[in-house]
C-alpha cells in the first residue's frame, strides 16, 4: 500500500455528528504512512503503518489510546482495518483498530500489620491523572468464580470532597494453580477485563484488546481523509484465559465429546489440564510453549494409538478467533506426535533369508497379533520392501474382524527400513521407523480440531470434538533426533585401574530402548529420546538391573560377614578394601544402614540357612566418588552428605548426555561381597 489511500491535503471539511470528533490525518515518519490526531483529544493518537499480511484493507496500527475510562493509556499496537460495506460508493465507509494494550500496576507492598504475606494493593492512574492507591481484600479462599481478592476505591476525584467514580472489581486465579491471571473492574459504567501476563513481587503487568471503531471521512475519489470518532464507540476490553470453572458435562452435540479444562497435575508444570468423563483414554496438559503466540499452546498427554491402546504423545494445540467481536477464540486444533512399539519376530530358520519375520500388533480388543513380512526379492520403485496384512480386532477365531494391511518402505535406498504405511479402517498411517533392537518406534502425526466451550468472557473452559474429525497426517513424522547413551560398567574393586573387571549382562531401557552391556561392559544405546524430567534436555535418570551372578555364593564368605561386622561396630577394614563402597556391600539387605541384621542375614546367607535377603547388584556414579581406598568419599542421596555405615543410601543417577558422547562410568556393587572378592565367571 502508500499514502494514495490517503488523502492528506486537508481540503475535505467533515460533518461529525453528536458526540463525535473528526480526527485528521497528516503524512508520518517512515515507516509511518500517516498520523491521526485531534486537539480536543490529545491522549489519542493513531499512527498507520503497512502490514505484511497482504490483505489491502488493513494496516499496522500504534500510538496511544482511551482505557477504561478518559485517559491516555501506555504505548498500543494493533490492526486497523478500513471496512467497505457500500460497493456502489469509492473508498471505505467504516473503521475499526483492534488494540493490544499493557499496562503496569505497581504493587503496594505486604505491612508487617496484616497476617498475609500478599501485596496490600496497587497503584492506579485514574482520568484526572491522580495516582491512586487500590486496597486489595484477600478471600481467605478462592470463591466460585476464581476470585482471590476483591478491591472498591473512589477515584477521579479533584478535591476531597468530590464524590469521584467508583472504581472496583476482582482479581482472579481461573487456572487454580494459585497465583492471579484475570483482573476483571468496572470504572463508572464501563467494565475492563485484563489478562496479568507477568506478576510478580513489585508490579502486574495487564493485556486486553481494545477495539475502537468509527465512519471514514473520504474524498471523491474514495480516500481517506480522516476518522470519525465517539467515545461511545471504544467497545467491550477482550480478554482471556484458560480456565478450570466450566460445568463438568459441557452442552456438546450427539457426536462430539467435551474434554473440560481442570487443575493441572500437581509438579507437571502445566497450566490446565483437559478430560473428558466418558472418554478418559483421551486427556493432555496444556502448557506455555516458547513462541510469541498467545494462541498456542503445548500439549501433551494420552490418544488411543492405531491400535486402539492409550499412548502418550505430544504436540501443539492453536485456538482460533474468528469472531473478533466475541472474547475469546471459538475453535482449537492440535498436532500430536504419537509413538508406539512394534515388537519384532525375529527370523526364523525355516525361511531362507535372514530378516526379521514381522512384528506384533496389539489391538483394540488387547490381542497380540502376529503380522507376517512378505519380503519383495528387490526393493520396489517407490521404496517398497515388504508387505504386510493380517485380521485383527477378532472376538473369536471364527469373527471376521478387520483387515489391516501395509508396507514397508526405504525411502533413502540405504537397505533398511525407514517408513511404514499402515491401513485399517479406511484410513492410512504415516509412520517413521527407528530401530530400537528387538522393537521399532513408529512415529506418526494425528490432527484433531473441534470447537470451544467459553464463559461470558471468552475465557475457555473446555473443548469439543468430534472423532470424525481426528486424522492422519498425511507426510511422514519427523521422529525425535535423540541423544546417545553410552554407559560403562565396571566392578568396584580395583575401579579406575586397567585391571578393573567389566561388568556384562547389565541391561538398560531409556525413551523406549534397551540394551545390554557386552563383555566390554559397554551398553550404546542410539537415538533415545528424554522423556524424563524436563523432556529434550538430554539428561537422563538411569536404573541399570542386572541378575546376580551364579557364582555370588562363593564370592561371599566369613571374611565378608567379619568385615561387616568390623562396619557395624565401627572399626577399620583392611586397606586391600577398605572403601565406601565395601560399606555398600555390607548394608546387604539394601536398608539405608549398616546394623546388626546386615551382619546376621550375611552370616545366614553364608552357612546356607534359609534368607530372603540375597546378593544383589547395586549401581552407582562413578562421578559420585571421590579419592581411593579409606579416604575415599562417596555422595549419598542426601545432599552434602557422604555415604556411612549410618546412610548408604545412594545418589539418583542422573546425567547429562548432551553434553557428551563419551561413556558415563558406573561402578557395581554386589551387596554382600564386602570384600570385593568376586570374579566374573
Amino acid at each position: 500500500m502508500a499514502t494514495s489511500t490517503f488523502d492528506l491535503t486537508g481540503t475535505q471539511v467533515g460533518s461529525p455528528l453528536s458526540g463525535e470528533y473528526l480526527f485528521s490525518l497528516a503524512s508520518g515518519t517512515s515507516p509511518v504512512l500517516v498520523s491521526a490526531t485531534h486537539s480536543a483529544l490529545s491522549m489519542i493518537r493513531m499512527d498507520v503503518s503497512d502490514d505484511s499480511d497482504g490483505n489491502a484493507a488493513t494496516y499496522a496500527i500504534s500510538g496511544q489510546l482511551l482505557g477504561s475510562g478518559a485517559i491516555a493509556l501506555q504505548s498500543s499496537s494493533g490492526v486497523l482495518t478500513l471496512i467497505d460495506s457500500v460497493q456502489a460508493t469509492a473508498g471505505p465507509e467504516t473503521w475499526r483498530a483492534d488494540f493490544k494494550v499493557t499496562q503496569t500496576f505497581a504493587l503496594i507492598p505486604d505491612s508487617a500489620t496484616d497476617a498475609d504475606q500478599k501485596p496490600d494493593g496497587f497503584y492506579f492512574k485514574d482520568e484526572l491523572a491522580n495516582t491512586v492507591s487500590v486496597t486489595l481484600a484477600w478471600l481467605s479462599e478462592r470463591a466460585a468464580d476464581g476470585a482471590l481478592a476483591t478491591f472498591s476505591q473512589v477515584v477521579n476525584q479533584a478535591s476531597a470532597q468530590d464524590a469521584g467514580t467508583l472504581f472496583s472489581g476482582r482479581v482472579l486465579d481461573l487456572n487454580n494453580d494459585g497465583t492471579p491471571d484475570q483482573i476483571k473492574s468496572t470504572l463508572g459504567t464501563r467494565s475492563n477485563v485484563a489478562n496479568l501476563s507477568s506478576v510478580s513481587d513489585l508490579s502486574w503487568q495487564s493485556e486486553y484488546t481494545q477495539a475502537m471503531t468509527g465512519r471514514v471521512l473520504s474524498n471523491s475519489a474514495g480516500q481517506v481523509a480522516g476518522f470519525y470518532f465517539s467515545l461511545s464507540d471504544i467497545g467491550t476490553s477482550l480478554a482471556w484465559q484458560l480456565s478450570t470453572l466450566g460445568s463438568a458435562t459441557g452442552s456438546p452435540a450427539s457426536s462430539e465429546l467435551y474434554l473440560k479444562l481442570g487443575t493441572a497435575t500437581s509438579g507437571s508444570g502445566a497450566l490446565v489440564k483437559a478430560t473428558s468423563d466418558l472418554f478418559p483414554t483421551l486427556s493432555f496438559d496444556l502448557s506455555a510453549d516458547t513462541d510469541a503466540n498467545p494462541m498456542t499452546y503445548a500439549a501433551k498427554g494420552t490418544l488411543l494409538s492405531s491400535t486402539g491402546q492409550s499412548q502418550t504423545s505430544k504436540g501443539t494445540l492453536t485456538f482460533s478467533d474468528t469472531h473478533a467481536s466475541v472474547a475469546g477464540p471459538d475453535a482449537w486444533t492440535a498436532r500430536f506426535l504419537v509413538k508406539e512399539s512394534l515388537t519384532l519376530i525375529p527370523d526364523t530358520a525355516s525361511d531362507a533369508d535372514t530378516l526379521v519375520d514381522g512384528f506384533i500388533y496389539t489391538d483394540s480388543l488387547n490381542n497380540a497379533v502376529q503380522v507376517p513380512f512378505v519380503w519383495k526379492s528387490a526393493t520396489a520403485s517407490d521404496g517398497t520392501m515388504a508387505t504386510f496384512s493380517a485380521t485383527i480386532n477378532q472376538l473369536t477365531s471364527s469373527d471376521t474382524g478387520v483387515t489391516m494391511s501395509g508396507k514397508l518402505l526405504d525411502t533413502n535406498a540405504n537397505g533398511v527400513a525407514d517408513h511404514l504405511q499402515l491401513s485399517v479402517g479406511g484410513k492410512t498411517l504415516y509412520g517413521t521407523l527407528q530401530n530400537a533392537g528387538t522393537s521399532w518406534k513408529l512415529y506418526y502425526n494425528v490432527d484433531l480440531s473441534g470447537r470451544t466451550a467459553n464463559d461470558d468472557s471468552g475465557n475457555v473452559l473446555g473443548m469439543y470434538f468430534d472423532p470424525s474429525n481426528l486424522s492422519y497426517v498425511t507426510s511422514y513424522a519427523v521422529a525425535p533426533s535423540g541423544f546417545d547413551v553410552n554407559v560403562k560398567f565396571t566392578y568396584w574393586k580395583s575401579w579406575g585401574s586397567s585391571s578393573a573387571t567389566a561388568l556384562s549382562g547389565v541391561s538398560l531401557t531409556e525413551g523406549g530402548v534397551s540394551g545390554v552391556s557386552a563383555s566390554t561392559g559397554r551398553v550404546s544405546l542410539s537415538g533415545v529420546e528424554d522423556l524424563d524430567g524436563t523432556e529434550g534436555d538430554g539428561v537422563f535418570q538411569l536404573a541399570p538391573a542386572a541378575d546376580a551372578p551364579s557364582n555370588a555364593k562363593s564370592a561371599i564368605s566369613l571374611t565378608d560377614v567379619l568385615a561387616a561386622l568390623k562396619i557395624y561396630l565401627g572399626k577399620p577394614l583392611p586397606d586391600s578394601y577398605a572403601s565406601p563402597m565395601a560399606t555398600i556391600a555390607a548394608d546387604f539387605d539394601a536398608s539405608g544402614t549398616v546394623n546388626l541384621s546386615d551382619v546376621l542375614l550375611l552370616l545366614k546367607y553364608y552357612l546356607g540357612k534359609s534368607t530372603s535377603t540375597q546378593p544383589a547388584w547395586t549401581f552407582i556414579d562413578s562421578n559420585d566418588l571421590s579419592g581411593t581406598g579409606s579416604s575415599a568419599v562417596l555422595q549419598s542421596g542426601t545432599a552434602g552428605v557422604s555415604v556411612s555405615k549410618s546412610l548408604t543410601t545412594l545418589k539418583a543417577i542422573s546425567h547429562d548426555f548432551s553434553a557428551s558422547a563419551s561413556d558415563l562410568e558406573l561402578i557395581g556393587v554386589l551387596r554382600g561381597d564386602v570384600d570385593g572378592s568376586w570374579t566374573a565367571a
